[in-house]
Formats: C-alpha cells, structure tokens, sequence
C-alpha cells in the first residue's frame, strides 16, 4: 500500500476489480487512530487549504523549496522531495486580463440565449490553478477562439489529498461544501469540466460514497469535446474556408509541408544544404506515415 500512487488502474483494469486506493484510505483513517501521524501527512492533506495564501508570496515559497539546504532538510525530516514551485503569473491575474468572470448564477443568467448554449464551465483544481495556471489560461484561450463561452468556477477544496491520507471525516465536510456550490452551477444546464483526471474523477467516485452529498456531473476536459463533435467539426470547416494552412486530406497535408519547408524563416535559416532537403523528405513523408502506418508492437507467444 505504501507504493500505491491512487491512480485506480486496479479499480479500472483489473478484472478483480480490487479499489486498493479506497481501503488504504481506509486503512490509514484506522492505523493512525491509534497512532502518531508524519508531519508530512497534515502538510499534503491541508495543502489545498494553504495553497490561496502561499500564492500571494510565490517568491519566498518558491526560494525555500529550491534552496539546496532546505531541500536535504525537507527530504530527511519530512520525507518531502522535489516540491513543485507556485506560478509566478497567477490565474486569478490572467483571467483579470482577458475580463473573464468567474461563474456564479447572476453571471451565467446575464449570458444571452446564445451565449449560454455554448457556455462551459472549467472547475478549478489547487495543482493546475496554483502550480500549472498557464495551462488553465492555455486552455481557456483555446475554447474562446472555438467560439465557446467560458467561465471558470470559484476555487475551492477538492479534499482529494484529504482522502488518499485518510483524512476521511474531514474529507467528507470538505467534499460537501464544494458539492453544493457546484450543484448550484450545475442547476444552470451549463456543463462542468475538470482539467486534472485524478481530481475530476473524484467527483464521480468518492463523491457519489458521501451520504447527503450532493451528486455532481464533472466531465474530463476530454469526454466534454467529444460531445462537441458537430461544432468542432463546423469551426474547423469555416476555418479552412478562410485559411490556406488547413490540411483535411493528406495531399492538402502536402501542400502544407511544402509551404512549411520553403517559407521564407525557414529557408534563411537551413539556407540550401542538406539539411533543409532532410528536413523536406521528413516532412513530406509525415502525412502519409501517421494517415497509413500505425505502430503496434508485435506480441510474441511462447508455446
């Protein structure tokens, strides 16, 4: 249990069906009754808690856990290593720039009809809102440009560390609260969308074992554009109506390379050796090999 990274492929994959990460946590909740806890059990569980207020110090946060001394200190004491550093560019910032609200009920009622059938709604997580926010706003600039309206939700505690350290009863309180402000979003008809799996998952999972939880319909970011499939499929038409660096078809995909090879940044930088050629066949070749050629490792039986 101790090497158990909760990703559930033994829930999932297994035929037995066996959810290691569930009893562990129910495992823990039990052992550490009885006895003392690591200290670095209440840094992981609490840290969507503390996370809001070490981001408005990014830089003496970020100084500590890449200082060499406090690393070896960390890692002796705590058992902690290689923590993540805070992103110096914040969300709460980007979103500020690009005058995105954040979701509430008045928000979304203010939407037009129009506004509001292409409207979603990305759940904020503590390791891509705080660790990783340039992929949040990443991802919010690429569903603007496909013509959706987005809106991000308030941040709040998913209690996923709560629970994999079996922090069970606290877990619950934390999973409650944040249940029903989603549930609130939710009764708008606008879709919610997670971006990190493990976090996502666990609102269809863990949440669904809390009694008096409110149930929650979170979909991974990928599920969600697979429902998307006759606008994305609209977009990408009027896109190559009105621009010439589409390539629908593999000999389109051609045309493409070869403009991509002989553009002129391109062509001042390799110059005429061989290079720019290698680079040319390689390109040219690209389409056809993805399009006809798929690897697949070839399994050997022994008799």
């Amino acid at each position: 249990m101790m090497g158990c990274l909760a990703c559930k492929s033994c829930a999932g994959q297994c035929p037995i069906k066996v959810n290691v990460p569930d009893f562990r946590a129910r495992f823990l909740e039990l052992y550490y009754g009885r006895y003392l806890r690591p200290v670095k059990d209440y840094i992981v569980g609490g840290l969507e808690f503390m996370i809001p207020w070490l981001a408005r110090f990014p830089a003496p946060y970020n100084w500590a856990v890449g200082n060499r001394i406090i690393a070896k200190l960390m890692r002796r004491y705590l058992g902690m290593v290689n923590s993540p550093a805070i992103s110096t560019h914040t969300l709460k910032g980007g979103l500020e720039q690009r005058t995105l609200p954040l979701a509430s009920i008045d928000a979304i009622e203010s939407l037009t009809q129009n506004e509001r059938d292409a409207a979603v709604i990305i759940v904020q997580d503590a390791f891509t809102s705080y660790f990783e926010s340039q992929l949040v706003l990443d991802l919010v600039d690429l569903l603007r440009k496909l013509d959706f309206t987005v809106l991000v939700a308030p941040y709040r505690p998913n209690g996923k560390p709560l629970h994999i350290h079996g922090f069970l009863q606290a877990f619950e309180n934390t999973a409650r609260q944040n249940a029903q402000m989603l549930a609130e979003l939710a009764t708008t008809g606008v879709p919610l969308v997670g971006i990190d799996p493990s976090i996502t998952l666990t609102y269809r999972e863990e949440y669904r074992k809390i009694k008096d939880a409110e149930v929650v319909n979170v979909m991974l970011i990928q599920e969600w554009l697979a429902q998307q499939r006759e606008i994305l499929t609209t977009h990408g038409k009027n896109c190559c109506r009105t621009t010439s660096n589409c390539s629908p078809t593999v000999p389109n995909g051609h045309q493409r390379c070869r403009r991509f090879v002989t553009g002129n940044r391109y062509s001042r930088r390799l110059g005429n050796s061989s290079k720019r050629w290698q680079l040319g066949v390689v390109v040219w070749l690209a389409p056809l090999v993805t399009k006809q050629t798929i690897w697949k490792p070839q399994r050997k039986y022994i008799s």
